[in-house]
């Protein structure tokens, strides 16, 4: 049955009503009708629907929410839940705007595809999809499209489900094309013909992006029309793919390098570190889309964190030495990087301007399966399995976001409604923590707002929980830590000073001090002493009566000098000739000065040293690109102390070749071939492309030979470095004859014309014009092909070379063949083909 509930009235926004039961109705039939499962095999399986979960559920919006007129899509994103449902989240403020209860049994995973207005939801563990419109805050459709382990894929207004093809008796992996709005299927399944595939991604343009690692190609599918694989690397090399600035981008560990991909093959190749792939090949993992020009890829053996610019072609890589920890994909927004970090519920932040890391971000304090996504400017954080979620902007603030109801705070219309999960009790240790994993059902504590990761709206400060500050009786504020965070009791003792009578005529009074064995320390004083304007301690208190009484010493503790450190977190970046090594400096005492270390023969760094106020930044020149250089960097203190940090990711002094510019092209004489030449840059190796085959040139020339005439011959050809081959310039060889002029002739007045054929032969042709007798003017002579044999009239000179002529003289003008015996070219006397100047026509 479908369901509707009424939201209550808000000021400028219109709920619509849901689906009419009799669409609904239609919506089943179409469904039941129209969904197929395909997969390669002789029976097709009619998916069935529940009438129960084709459905129009409301979504409930917020009341009173900042910027509640803004279309949801412009500012926001939808999150999953473990407890079945699905939020709307204003980024620009942190505010739940509206809420989805999808339908069925709560799963353990959600995909989420947002596509513009089209926000599709499926439940992994069962294959049921379900659409969300955001326009109208509904949930109209919820189909059950297939079986676990499908990724749900939107791009360019167009949807996909993708079988990987590892479900019992499948022997490939198949893409289903789907109508984003109905569900139901575009045209039949497409068999990739080989399993399992990659993480799929869907671009702007509608074109789906499949690795295929057993045959190391990439599928390009456009809509429902399967495109021809592009091959990137050796089959069973472990790829990963990702979008970078709606490009194609896949990261080939065997090959060391991430490749750019156009829709016919690999553009270009950067080269990557070799360090990011020490701690195994399979341990490099990329965002499925960066919106950037930037692609992060990060190793999780050992916090490798490369940061690779496509569009400039070079490299930056920094040890963050964050091995140990389970690490999500890696994040860039703005002049930052964020990692999830899901062993401590928070996010790992990387300034790459200040090349340091910051303060780390409690997201949900718990170890948990943290999801990251950069959409629309801003860095969504969330946990299904936790109450808390994070907003990032792109100048790092962040709003917390409370997914499930709060009591006593600003709840979101329609949370009265059952719980999709029935309440559970957590174990005893856990009962004090409402965001536990396995206990994702719990409500959070109203009263927990104390910034401890589960129920702190409004709390800009990832770093640390804020205390709550509560009045006192007395009027002052006491501080009062996180409860899950309280620090052990220490041991202190309670000094009480009570001040005795002034006595007359003294301006300074005696302080008595009294200690008191306590474990809380406290301090009174007697009114005469808060009157006195400066109170003294006396080096020998005495009693009121007059009586000396032994004081403690009281000392005031030196505090312990900063400690000497080392510079961090060393960033290194490859240049045209030169690697920058950008560092965090010494974050407790200030040295004299940093010196650079660890260059090699011919090696000189600007400046040699820096001072502890200058930029923290050396440029090393001399080194070769076909080698990489690891650095580091040396605090020198005044007492003679040296730290030295870790050392740098090694990178190359050298960035990804230009494309090679000036390419020109030059046909032989008399075509049938050419010579390429372009601009030639020193230390460069060219992959030329001709004819299907790869030619490898240390020279910016190319000679090309035995061609057929009368034909365009395309050719693209890249530079290759140690940093990588760059991308492709392309040209072309142009073997079209050219045009010549000659006389006609011999023509004696005879009353006898000189036929103008369709072929090169009298014999099965017909003429298409003729030249007047007696006529010996000009006739322009495209090229020359063998014919028909033929004897000039009244000689005995013979050939069977025949011209393809185009003539508007006497007679009958027209264009097409006639025999080379009339003509004066070259060698028409000859009955040979003419010299290189009159080409051939193949």
């Amino acid at each position: 049955m479908s369901q509707h509930s009424e939201p209550a009235a808000q000021p400028g926004r219109t709920i619509a009503a849901s689906l009419s039961i009799e669409s609904t109705r239609r919506q089943v039939a179409q469904a039941v009708a129209s969904i197929r499962r395909g997969r390669e095999r002789s029976t097709t399986v009619v998916a069935v629907v529940a009438v129960g979960s084709l459905f129009a559920t409301s979504v409930v919006v917020g009341i009173g929410v900042a910027g509640a007129d803004a279309d949801l899509a412009d500012v926001g994103a939808w999150l999953p839940s473990a407890n079945g449902s699905m939020v709307h989240v204003n980024g620009l403020s942190g505010d739940i705007t509206g809420r989805v209860r999808l339908p069925g049994a709560p799963g353990s995973n959600y995909q989420v595809s947002e596509d513009g207005d089209t926000v599709l939801v499926m439940d992994e563990s069962t294959g049921q999809v379900t659409r969300i419109d955001p326009a109208q805050l509904t949930a109209p459709l919820s189909v059950d499209l297939g079986d676990a382990g499908m990724q749900l894929v939107t791009g360019g207004e167009r949807a996909w489900l993708v079988e990987s093809g590892t479900a019992p008796g499948a022997t490939t992996a198949v893409v289903r094309p789907i109508d984003p709005g109905t569900l139901a299927p575009l045209g039949p399944p497409i068999a990739l013909g080989a399993k399992p595939i990659g993480r799929a991604q869907a671009d702007a343009k509608g074109t789906l992006w499949i690795p295929i690692p057993s045959k190391g190609e990439v599928i390009p599918v456009r809509g429902a029309v399967l495109g021809t694989p592009i091959k990137v690397s050796e089959p069973n090399s472990p790829i990963t793919l990702a979008l970078v600035a709606d490009r194609a981008v896949i990261v080939d560990a065997a090959a060391g390098a991430a490749k750019i991909l156009t829709d016919t093959g690999v553009q270009t190749t950067i080269t990557l570190p070799s360090d990011l792939f020490k701690g195994g090949l399979d341990k490099t993992v990329v965002p499925g889309k960066s919106e950037g020009q930037v692609l992060p890829v990060l190793s999780t053996a050992d916090g490798t964190l490369v940061l690779v610019d496509i569009a400039a072609g070079k490299v930056s890589a920094v040890p963050l030495g964050t091995g140990g920890n389970v690490l999500g994909e890696p994040q860039v927004l703005g002049k930052k990087v964020y990692i999830a970090d899901r062993t401590s519920g928070s996010l790992i932040v990387y300034n790459t301007e200040q090349a340091k890391l910051e303060e780390q971000v409690k997201v949900t304090g718990v170890a948990g399966e943290l999801e990251t996504f950069v959409r629309d400017g801003l860095l969504w954080v969330n946990d299904e399995k936790n109450a808390t979620a994070v907003v990032v902007d792109g100048d790092g603030k962040l709003h917390k976001v409370q997914k499930y109801d709060e009591k006593g705070g600003n709840p979101v219309p329609g949370d009265e409604l059952p719980p999709t999960l029935p309440p559970t009790t957590p174990p005893a240790e856990d009962q004090q923590r409402p965001n536990n994993p396995g206990n994702a059902d719990v409500p959070p504590n109203p009263k927990d707002n104390e910034g401890d990761g589960d129920n702190d709206r409004g709390n800009d400060d990832p770093g640390r929980d804020k205390p709550t500050d509560r009045p006192t009786q007395g009027g002052g504020n006491t501080s009062t830590p996180d409860p899950g965070n309280d620090p052990k009791p220490q041991p202190t003792t309670t000094i009480t000073v009570t001040a005795p009578p002034v006595p007359t005529g003294s301006s300074t009074p005696t302080a008595t001090t009294t200690p008191t064995a306590s474990s809380t320390p406290s301090a009174s004083a007697s009114p005469s002493a808060s009157a006195s304007k400066s109170p003294t301690a006396s080096s020998t208190p005495t009693k009121p009566g007059g009586t000396t009484t032994a004081s403690p010493t009281q000392t005031t503790p030196t505090p312990d000098p900063p400690k000497q450190t080392a510079p961090t977190t060393l960033k290194a970046t490859s240049g045209a000739g030169f690697i920058t090594v950008t560092f965090a400096k010494s974050s407790g005492a200030t040295p004299q000065s940093y010196r650079i270390d660890g260059l090699k023969d011919g090696m000189k760094a600007e400046p040699t040293s820096l001072g502890p106020k200058a930029t923290s930044s050396f440029k090393v020149t001399g080194g070769q690109c076909k080698t990489e250089y690891s650095f580091t960097v040396t605090a020198v203190f005044a007492d003679g102390v040296e730290k030295t940090s870790k050392p740098s990711t090694a990178v190359r002094p050298c960035t990804l070749p230009a494309a090679p510019k000036g390419l020109t092209a030059k046909p032989a004489a008399g075509g049938h071939g050419g010579t390429f030449t372009w601009t030639d840059v020193a230390g460069l190796t060219y992959s030329i492309d001709f004819q299907d085959k790869t030619t490898k040139s240390t020279t910016a020339k190319f000679a090309v030979s035995n061609l057929k005439n009368s034909k365009t011959y395309p050719i693209t050809i890249s530079a290759t470095n140690e940093a990588g081959t760059s991308p492709k310039a392309t040209g072309s060889l142009n073997l079209t004859p050219p045009k010549r002029t000659y006389k006609v002739g011999p023509n004696i007045d005879n009353n006898v014309t000189i036929g103008i054929r369709s072929g090169p032969s009298v014999a099965g042709t017909v003429r298409n014009g003729y030249i007047a007798a007696d006529y010996t003017g000009n006739i322009t002579v495209i090229c020359q092909v063998k014919g028909e044999h033929q004897v000039r009239q009244g000689t005995n000179v013979t050939g069977s070379i025949w011209d393809k002529v185009e003539y508007s003289g006497p007679g009958d003008p027209g264009n097409g063949w006639t025999s080379d015996l009339y003509i004066r070219t070259p060698n028409s006397n000859s009955g040979t083909f003419s010299s290189s100047e009159l080409w051939q026509c193949e």
